[in-house]
């Protein structure tokens, strides 16, 4: 139903007028048009509002997300998406605006809800107009996925000793000084990527050139490739820390493998294949828009807010054999962890308005304590 044929064009003027006299009255949305040009965005505004009214489902007049991206780097979330819509309700009640009619309005507008807040891609069902692209793009993110897999199970034996080349434990073989140097860059490369890679503002620029559906399991696969160059160049130390025998090297292998379990075990309390990938794939497959995952705090969730880094904290310094150049290696990724977890949890804090408050009740990382995120040493 075309609503603009019900509302009218004056109607429209007088609430988008209207509509920007409450946003700048507000000290919540006010903030985010300073340095505007309030004339020409509410001129835009009026576009859009009479997009969303005719309701044909035809392309936006703008790209939601990149136009917002602004915006949401200054703190956007849900509970200024939920001001506006009730301040658009205001305006079209002050127009005039039937109840029935502005209920109609709210639900459109809600549906534009994730695009604004960054948590989808707009035209998301355009990206790929034939089949053919679809089914390739879903073949590339089921090789990302099989590829990331890889890297995990061989990741489990080199950090186990298992049958695989150049073991983390195995002995030296050069120089003590070269073999730091090059481990040190090594977990430098790899924090880099994992990091720069996983920022919502590297996401915008990256998704200029590569499907929006793809991105993720392009991270996966960067993920891996970066992981296993990681392993396959480094540079054994040897010199034992400690190397337990008997009941202790079991209990030593039965943590490591409890550390794994809780890793993988943790990506399934979420959603395993958007976490890989491969659903944004399948609903791109299906000519379906991506949706974010809701908020939700689900089996380890609800102790710790990291039960994934939980898992591999476990697996890193669980170990029967500890040398220098395992030693290394756990100190290093500890301190990435460490480093990383303020830098998602201020994304987060974006795009969910419940995790502030997840993050005041629920430990980071060890369950019984403090709500408190861990600060990375510079920070402390």
């Amino acid at each position: 139903m075309n609503l603009m044929n019900v509302i009218g064009e004056d109607a429209l003027r007088r609430t988008t007028q209207t509509l920007y006299a409450l946003v700048l009255a507000d000290d919540e949305l006010s903030r985010f048009f300073d340095g505007y040009d309030v004339n020409q965005i509410e001129a835009r505004q009026r576009q859009f509002l009479s997009y969303v009214l005719a309701g044909d489902g035809g392309t936006p007049p703008v790209d939601l997300r990149k136009v917002h991206a602004p915006l949401l780097a200054l703190g956007l979330n849900h509970d200024h998406f939920d001001r506006l819509l009730g301040h658009v309700d205001t305006a079209l009640e002050e127009a005039g605006v039937a109840r029935a009619v502005r209920a109609e309005v709210d639900v459109r507008l809600e549906a534009t809800r994730a695009e604004v807040l960054g948590e989808t891609y707009s035209h998301f069902d355009t990206k790929e107009k034939s089949m053919i692209g679809r089914v390739v793009s879903m073949a590339y993110a089921v090789f990302c996925y099989a590829a990331g897999m890889a890297v995990l199970a061989y990741t489990a034996a080199w950090l186990g000793g298992f049958f695989v080349p150049n073991q983390l434990d195995a002995p030296a073989v050069g120089s003590l000084a070269v073999a730091l140097l090059v481990n040190v860059g090594l977990v430098l490369v790899f924090g880099v990527q994992h990091s720069v890679m996983a920022r919502p503002a590297f996401k915008n620029w990256w998704t200029r050139w590569i499907p929006p559906h793809c991105e993720r399991s392009t991270y996966v696969l960067a993920s891996s490739i970066a992981l296993f160059v990681l392993m396959w160049f480094w540079q054994p130390i040897g010199i034992d820390i400690w190397r337990l025998e008997g009941s202790a090297m079991i209990a030593a292998y039965v943590m490591y493998g409890v550390g794994w379990f809780v890793l993988v075990t943790s990506t399934f309390f979420l959603n395993h294949f958007d976490l890989f990938g491969l659903r944004q794939a399948w609903l791109n497959l299906r000519g379906k828009a991506y949706t974010h995952i809701p908020f939700n705090t689900p089996g380890y969730y609800r102790f710790v807010r990291h039960p994934i880094y939980v898992g591999w904290l476990v697996l890193i310094w669980a170990t029967p054999t500890m040398t220098v150049s395992h030693l290394v290696f756990a100190l290093a990724t500890t301190a990435y962890i460490l480093s990383a977890i303020p830098l998602e949890e201020k994304d987060l804090e974006t795009l969910l308005p419940e995790y502030e408050n997840y993050k005041k009740t629920t430990p980071a990382l060890v369950p019984g304590t403090s709500g408190k995120a861990p600060r990375p040493a510079h920070q402390a």
